[in-house]
């Protein structure tokens, strides 16, 4: 399935992207960048939502929205980096949430017994569940799964 977007649906995905990221340049020059620091938009923050839903492809998830969603709130299914469901991720989709977007991260790792990513400095521990999770070829199903989710949502 090809995505066809106008010029000004484009135009509009990178204005939402940009303020998704806009706090990037204050952040990009502090000097303990690398060592963990207080989230920049925590998850009791007023304007959003979180909640963690076991979606119908029998994993878990981390989700973020704004207070307030409509029938056209748009959504994006974030697929987390070798640390798993981690801080940085969670960041990520509340980040999304704060610029107008219902975010959710599956956790694709839930039926591998993965190592917390929120703990580990090692990237090495995470190939044994790297291997596992391509032999299991159940990511597609899992994002897919992420994505009705929104749409059960708005």
């Amino acid at each position: 399935m090809a995505l066809h977007l106008d010029r000004a649906a484009f135009l509009g995905t990178g204005v939402a992207a940009a303020s998704v990221f806009d706090a990037a340049p204050a952040v990009a020059d502090d000097p303990v960048m690398g060592h963990e620091h207080p989230p920049l938009i925590p998850e009791d923050d007023p304007g959003i939502m979180i909640a963690r839903p076991k979606l119908a492809s029998g994993v878990g998830s981390y989700a973020a929205w704004p207070k307030t969603i409509t029938p056209t709130t748009p959504g994006v299914v974030i697929t987390h980096a070798v640390w798993g469901l981690d801080r940085h991720t969670r960041e990520v989709a509340r980040r999304y949430a704060r610029a107008g977007y219902i975010a959710i991260v599956p956790s694709i790792y839930d039926r591998l017994d993965a190592p917390v990513g929120d703990v580990i400095t090692d990237i090495s521990v995470f190939a044994p569940v790297q291997a596992k999770l391509f032999a299991a070829k159940s990511t597609t199903a899992d994002l897919l799964a992420g994505h009705d989710w929104i749409k059960q949502q708005a």
